[in-house]
């Protein structure tokens, strides 16, 4: 569950480098329609596509290491996958604050697949129908994005069942869509909040926290899982006696 908190926390949090990256192809899609009660409908059928874009990504990287988790070999280092989406929440509070960025080396893995999916982007633009705007938001998804990639890492080495796993990749996307709404009404506003020091700070903190948090459980759980197998260890020495 603390995945699922974490991946929201970062998506709603991250939302300073998402505008950066998405509000020119936010805007383009706020434009494409003539009356406001189409316009909201087409703007949220290009989230929900986005959101679909991120939950299947998600699915298909979890599958994998989901996959690679029933080798016996792997099953040993397992925790070591839950640390590392742990420290990984670390650089993405140093990104999300513009205090160190990591994220554009990330970024160059989606290059390939984003220039395989745009010729179908095109296409679509301008969303004039609701196909339209949610084929649009799927491939927008497939934006090249470091934060969604990290999100992806995070989610599928976070030891939890492939559902929750799926269910932090909607959190996250759910997460984010509160600054693409707001994008064409407050955008400016927004900018100048996410510049000032306490937003820095408090956005620091909290994703800090959550990285805590999670290592903090996975302390726990390596733990009790130790003093388990103590525990059969001594249980089978007393049964041989």
């Amino acid at each position: 569950m603390e995945t699922i908190i974490a991946l929201f926390i970062m998506g709603f949090l991250g939302t300073g480098h998402c505008m950066g990256m998405c509000s020119p192809v936010a805007l383009a899609f706020s434009s494409s329609s003539s009356s406001e009660k189409t316009n909201w409908l087409h703007v949220l059928c290009i989230h929900l596509g986005r959101i679909l874009a991120y939950v299947s990504l998600g699915f298909v990287v979890a599958a994998l290491v989901n996959s690679l988790e029933s080798f016996k070999a792997v099953q040993a280092y397992l925790h070591i996958f839950r640390y590392f989406a742990a420290f990984l929440l670390i650089f993405v509070a140093f990104y999300v604050v513009g205090w160190w960025s990591f994220i554009p080396w990330i970024e160059r893995v989606g290059k390939p697949l984003w220039r395989w999916v745009q010729p179908t982007f095109r296409e679509h633009l301008p969303p004039k129908t609701v196909k339209a705007s949610l084929i649009c938001g799927y491939f927008w998804g497939f934006l090249p994005c470091g934060l969604v990639y990290s999100a992806i890492l995070i989610a599928a080495t976070s030891g939890s069942d492939l559902f929750e796993k799926v269910a932090g990749m909607l959190a996250f996307g759910l997460g984010t869509t509160w600054v693409f709404l707001l994008i064409t009404q407050l955008s400016q506003h927004v900018q100048r909040i996410r510049h000032t020091p306490i937003w820095k700070i408090s956005t620091f903190s909290l994703l800090m926290g959550t990285s805590l948090w999670m290592f903090y459980n996975e302390i726990h759980v390596d733990h009790s899982q130790h003093h388990s197998s103590d525990g059969d260890t001594h249980e089978h020495h007393h049964h041989h006696h």
